[in-house]
């Protein structure tokens, strides 16, 4: 997906830059000082913004709270794609897909604090943590599957700070260089992971398991 649009926030500003390179000023200097860490732009052209206090839509030079007594997460990047409508990442709080569903460690995520986000030329959905790049493929029938990527894959680290995805590659900068990852080496040797349970401890009580269970983690 992609916008003709650049938006940039700097402050009470937001900037739209043009492909002609004009740029307009979409709000004043007056209101409360506000710092945005992330911005986007959805279907309807309504502007979307996250903060440490949380989301804000911006439309007809109006900033109006997105559930401002439930969405208090600190927002770290955002994005709008037809296949997955407004995304937001947050702090500590996982991955939102806004209006229909979170993820968090608890179904999928390596971690909740969520640093990037990126959908490829495949539609499917990067997601960039402090402990490795969840990859997140809608199938046709509408089940979301989760892969991983980490050290074990090649990143040079497990915190991620950026990600690009081209046609062959991926490009993934973490907090020791910039990882170049060959897609079709990633597709051909991911593994088929299990979570294997040998067994259970409930309230300092064992319970006795008669053979080993195996449950796919996708």
């Amino acid at each position: 997906h992609k916008t003709p649009n650049l938006f940039l926030t700097f402050c009470k500003y937001i900037y739209k830059i043009k492909p002609n390179g004009s740029v307009d000023i979409l709000t004043t200097s007056k209101g409360n000082f506000m710092i945005f860490f992330a911005i986007m732009e959805d279907d309807k052209k309504t502007i979307w913004l996250g903060n440490k206090e949380g989301l804000y839509s911006f439309k007809n030079k109006k900033l109006t709270p997105f559930q401002p007594k439930k969405f208090t997460y600190k927002v770290t990047d955002l994005m709008y794609h037809p296949t997955w409508g407004k995304v937001a990442g947050t702090r500590d709080e996982g991955l939102f897909l806004i209006g229909k569903e979170n993820f968090t460690k608890i179904n999928g995520l390596l971690a909740n604090d969520i640093t990037s986000l990126f959908v490829d030329l495949k539609g499917k959905l990067w997601v960039g943590t402090k402990k490795g790049v969840n990859i997140l493929n809608k199938t046709k029938s509408g089940k979301i599957k989760i892969d991983c990527l980490t050290k074990s894959q090649g990143l040079y680290s497990n915190e991620i700070t950026s990600i690009y995805v081209d046609k062959t590659n991926a490009w993934v900068g973490t907090k020791k260089g910039l990882s170049k990852i060959d897609l079709h080496y990633f597709s051909r040797y991911k593994g088929n992971y299990h979570i294997r349970l040998n067994s259970i401890k409930l309230k300092d009580k064992s319970l006795d398991i008669k053979k080993e269970l195996s449950i796919p983690l996708n």
